[in-house]
């Protein structure tokens, strides 16, 4: 938020302490417009005309108290700070609880640092914005997601129901529809996979990263209440840069839901699009080469061939430690075969969990197309996992 243009309303009724914090302000020399009220009603008239960037109210005002300020069922588009004097911390806590961001115990030393404590309220402010647009974005993305779920399990069952009725008409047709259901029970499946195989990516980085950031920033408020400052400032700076990388990661997740380049220029330009974006994203080599006989093969063993190698190269650089990564594919005898293979820490393969969500992910696309997977892996000694899929659905 830009301080050049912050609007405060401080509801006091003392003009002494009111005059503190305006005297606070001044010798900053920050251009902050800080208006005053002395009154709930005041404050009220104020608010329904032009709603500030923040309140800073006293809970004890002569109509009434200042918690009646913050929002009853949802929360106002300010973020509200209260004060109070000494002996009324337990009356802050419940109004903290309600919905303020932050409380002051009133004195000449906390008054006089009053610009220092806003800056904090507006900074917890911002990251509460920027959590709540990444969560809208998740929850956007999901709602899409399940939309086209419905819309193609609609169109399976109406296929389904032409088929039973052409059964019906033909008795020699009842081998090709016995075929045709086991297809389609085969695709439901496979779009419950893709529900999880998204739940497993959040699991992986993002639900991590905001984990990560709450932690932190809880710390950065035990900290700042009396512990050293430098510590705090560490890691209330190390909670903002979570919150970001989540915020990219979101939009990671978002693209990875359907690539574009897959649906306009095929497998090989999207594989070197991931292998790009893997290269700005985590500076490590990567290499592709690739020997196919067509453009272009069906959307079912595109996406699977995608998907393969998205959720491999993402396993590699995050957990393999390797300054390099080489990606093949080539095309022989109506099948096509993936390698992955980095120079990394490696690992024991008998020692893999079977929940581990990528490489569950990766098992699944693989046993749905009836394919063959292998990864060969040592400590110290890299990864190799090679996919084998039949070109047919």
């Amino acid at each position: 938020m830009d301080k050049k243009n912050i609007e405060i309303l401080l509801v006091e009724d003392d003009e002494a302490h009111a005059e503190l914090v305006r005297r606070a302000y001044r010798s900053r020399g920050e251009d902050v417009r800080l208006e005053v009220v002395f009154s709930l009603r005041e404050a009220r008239e104020k608010i329904s005309r032009n709603p500030p960037d923040l309140v800073i109210a006293d809970l004890f005002l002569p109509d009434g108290n200042g918690a009646e300020l913050l929002p009853e069922g949802q929360r106002h588009s300010f973020p509200v700070m209260v004060m109070t004097s000494h002996g009324d911390e337990h009356t802050a806590v419940e109004a903290m609880k309600a919905g303020a961001l932050d409380y002051v115990i009133k004195s000449d030393t906390t008054l006089a640092d009053m610009p220092h404590l806003v800056d904090g309220v507006l900074r917890q402010w911002e990251n509460i914005i920027q959590r709540e647009q990444a969560e809208a974005a998740l929850q956007k993305a999901y709602s899409q997601l399940e939309k086209r779920v419905e819309e193609r399990t609609a169109e399976l069952a109406a296929t389904n129901a032409a088929l039973e009725k052409q059964v019906a008409q033909r008795q020699q047709a009842e081998q090709r529809l016995q075929k045709e259901q086991q297809l389609l029970r085969e695709s439901l499946e496979l779009q419950e996979h893709e529900r999880k195989l998204i739940a497993y990516e959040i699991h992986d980085g993002l639900a991590q990263q905001l984990t990560g950031a709450e932690l932190r920033l809880q710390t950065f408020l035990q900290l700042r209440e009396g512990g050293p400052e430098e510590e705090a400032e560490k890691n209330l700076e190390a909670g903002i840069q979570l919150l970001r990388d989540g915020l990219v990661e979101t939009r990671r997740l978002i693209r990875g839901l359907r690539s574009p380049v897959l649906d306009e220029d095929g497998i090989v330009a999207a594989i070197e699009y991931l292998a790009q974006e893997a290269r700005d994203r985590e500076a490590i080599a990567i290499e592709f080469t690739h020997a196919l006989a067509e453009d272009r093969f069906s959307p079912t063993v595109e996406t699977a061939v995608f998907r393969i190698v998205q959720e491999t190269l993402t396993n590699a650089c995050r957990h393999s430690q390797t300054d390099r990564v080489r990606i093949e594919m080539n095309e022989r005898d109506g099948r096509i075969h993936i390698l992955v293979q980095d120079w990394g820490i490696g690992f024991d393969p008998s020692n893999i969990d079977e929940n581990r969500f990528g490489l569950q992910g990766i098992r699944e696309r693989v046993r749905l197309l009836r394919g063959k997977l292998a990864i060969d892996s040592a400590p110290n000694q890299g990864t190799r996992v090679t996919v084998d899929l039949p070109l047919r659905d």
